[in-house]
């Protein structure tokens, strides 16, 4: 009798497996034919637009055959992007939410242009961004060519820049989005640009957070715009010293 009761049981749990996994099939098979357009969410960088078109979902009539797995698929092949979450909302109507890489910079070197991310990764630079207040790197002596999503963890020139990134969002987000660029002059010295200077700061190549926090102290007094007119240069390099440059020509 026991025997009875257990195949029953038995046969009772592949009944339900059988079912709800013939149930999910049905939901899916249901959701395919009812996919008329994707709406994304959590984009900053790129538009919904930017996005859908890469993936190939901005066309109606190439959505019918299509399923939630193959729309998260096609959109983590973007190299901005690093995961998808889709569901089925009704109405015909896939909701995305997405969530992009982290960037912290542009590099440029040579001719080759990319995308530096929080991990020190490097991703091409294939759409134009949105926002594009990063600051670029530059004349780095990577020594040879830069390979697309390579890490660079063992790069110290890549690693002396975002230790100089951090810093100015630490110190002030004002601060860190006046500056447009790291220049490493291919090894000589680290020459920082800003947007509201036309002047560049010299830093020298060690104790770039030190210096960098020493720069900051200057800040507020170099706001206003009629030091671009006498100011040459900034130099930080040497300790518990700065030299301002005089532009020729400018009487004291």
């Amino acid at each position: 009798m026991s025997k009875k009761i257990k195949i029953s049981g038995i046969i009772f749990l592949l009944f339900v497996s059988a079912l709800i996994l013939w149930m999910s099939f049905a939901i899916e098979e249901n959701n395919v034919n009812k996919i008329k357009s994707v709406k994304i969410k959590g984009n900053y960088y790129l538009t919904q637009n930017d996005y859908l078109n890469f993936a190939f979902l901005n066309n109606k009539n190439r959505l019918k055959n299509l399923t939630l797995n193959i729309i998260c698929d096609r959109l983590l092949k973007h190299p901005y992007i690093k995961t998808v979450d889709a569901k089925y909302s009704g109405n015909g109507v896939v909701e995305v939410e997405l969530k992009e890489k982290k960037f912290e910079a542009f590099i440029i070197n040579k001719d080759q242009m990319f995308l530096l991310t929080d991990n020190i990764c490097l991703i091409p630079n294939i759409s134009n961004l949105k926002y594009s207040d990063l600051p670029i790197i530059t004349n780095i002596s990577a020594g040879k060519e830069l390979k697309r999503f390579a890490i660079l963890k063992n790069n110290v020139q890549i690693k002396k820049s975002l230790r100089i990134i951090m810093a100015m969002k630490l110190l002030s987000r004002e601060f860190y989005s006046d500056l447009s660029e790291i220049d490493f002059s291919n090894g000589q010295n680290i020459l920082l640009r800003f947007s509201s200077k036309d002047y560049p700061v010299v830093i020298g190549e060690n104790d770039e957070v030190t210096r960098v926090v020493y720069l900051y102290k200057l800040w507020n007094s170099l706001k206003d715009k009629k030091h671009n007119d006498f100011i040459d240069y900034i130099d930080l390099r040497y300790s518990k010293k700065i030299y301002i440059g005089i532009t020729e020509g400018i009487e004291s």
